[in-house]
């Protein structure tokens, strides 16, 4: 979607087919992050591929609890499936992790984080990967790379 903030100002953006085609996996070329935009090469139509981007636009200032964004490590990275979570502000009282694969297929999820460092193992293919960790109203997400 693309908006003014107004309603009649708001319209979708998407190929003819729709995001399923346009992300065809027998095209589809992987992904790149640059700051807070996620570039992805896709299907346009049947005969056009071109670039797509997806922007995180939410300043980090309105999001409760926003400096625990830089307390969340992620080692290593890259890495083979196996990694640790490791939290540097533990002062939250629910969290929860989710891996999602570049198509936004959720592949891992955990509903709880016990402490400030967990050890995720996921048997998943080669590939770039989000991780979105929720800690009570902030989300923060990461990316790792699987090798």
């Amino acid at each position: 979607y693309m908006t003014d903030g107004t309603g009649a100002g708001t319209k979708m953006l998407q190929p003819s087919g729709g995001l399923a085609d346009a992300l065809n996996t027998s095209v589809f070329n992987g992904a790149a992050v640059l700051d807070t935009m996620l570039f992805f090469a896709g299907n346009y139509d049947s005969k056009n591929a071109e670039l797509w981007m997806i922007e995180d636009t939410i300043p980090s200032s309105s999001v409760p609890y926003a400096k625990r964004a830089h307390s969340i490590v992620i080692y290593p990275n890259p890495n083979d499936g196996n990694f640790t979570l490791q939290l540097g502000n533990a002062d939250f009282k629910n969290g929860s992790i989710s891996v999602y694969d570049v198509l936004g297929r959720e592949i891992y999820s955990q509903s709880q984080i016990p402490n400030s460092r967990l050890q995720i193992t996921l048997d998943i293919p080669k590939g770039i990967y989000l991780v979105k960790v929720q800690l009570d109203e902030a989300v923060i997400t990461k990316r790792i790379t699987v090798e």
